[in-house]
């Protein structure tokens, strides 16, 4: 029986451990409100963006940070090329008969 309980409670532990790895369970208000302010934001941006401006001019180290990571984030986050339709030009002159005719010239 003394083996018994150290192993409960060890199970105990590593169930919370394993919890706290997991994180809280995100609730639909949150959810909501989560999405409520990343509409705000959108709507705002760029007033939100100068008086970031603004406080970083005057020496506000924290809106200075934000807006460096604000402008990292976007050059991080380029646009995917768009793909072209039907073949390349490698692929054309690739598909065409091979040339037969005479030599240099």
């Amino acid at each position: 029986m003394a083996e018994a309980e150290p192993n409960f409670w060890m199970m105990q532990r590593r169930k919370q451990e394993e919890k706290k790895k997991r994180g809280a369970p995100r609730s639909p208000s949150l959810v909501k409100l989560q999405k409520t302010a990343a509409r705000a934001v959108k709507k705002q941006s760029k007033e939100l963006v100068d008086v970031l401006m603004k406080d970083a001019l005057k020496g506000d180290v924290s809106s200075t940070r934000m807006l460096v990571s604000l402008t990292e984030g976007e050059a991080m986050q380029e646009k995917p090329k768009r793909k072209r339709r039907g073949l390349s030009e490698a692929q054309r002159l690739a598909m065409e008969p091979e040339w037969k005719g005479p030599v240099g010239g």
